[in-house]
């Protein structure tokens, strides 16, 4: 199978986490994995820009909305395409959307989201 591109998957929950990265794999996409925002902040700032972001609100240490505000003000990050992922499903409606962003409730639709995966 070709290699379609790398992905960052920010996500504490190892099920989905796993699940997410099991499905993305099978797809030909890199997929690689962070449990809190800060993880995810550092894995960008020591490697490769991936393709897309795929990230959790509710988690431990940095929750997606702290990362959400340092991917907005970097002009690298900022740049990346951002899946935010939510149970919650009011928040789609108040986070305000970028260019770049996109909002999916969870449980995940996964043909949406590989739509959305394959664009970049």
């Amino acid at each position: 199978m070709q290699k379609k591109g790398s992905l960052l998957l920010i996500e504490d929950d190892q099920a989905i986490q796993e699940s997410l990265t099991w499905v993305l794999e099978h797809e030909g996409y890199t997929v690689y994995s962070a449990c809190h925002g800060k993880e995810g902040l550092e894995y960008l700032k020591r490697s490769l820009t991936p393709a897309v972001i795929l990230l959790d609100i509710m988690m431990p240490v940095m929750d997606g909305f702290a990362f959400r505000n340092v991917w907005q003000q970097d002009p690298v990050y900022s740049q990346i395409p951002l899946v935010v992922m939510s149970a919650d499903k009011q928040l789609g409606t108040h986070l305000p959307q970028t260019k770049h962003e996109y909002f999916l409730n969870k449980p995940l639709d996964l043909d949406k989201l590989l739509e959305i995966v394959a664009q970049y």
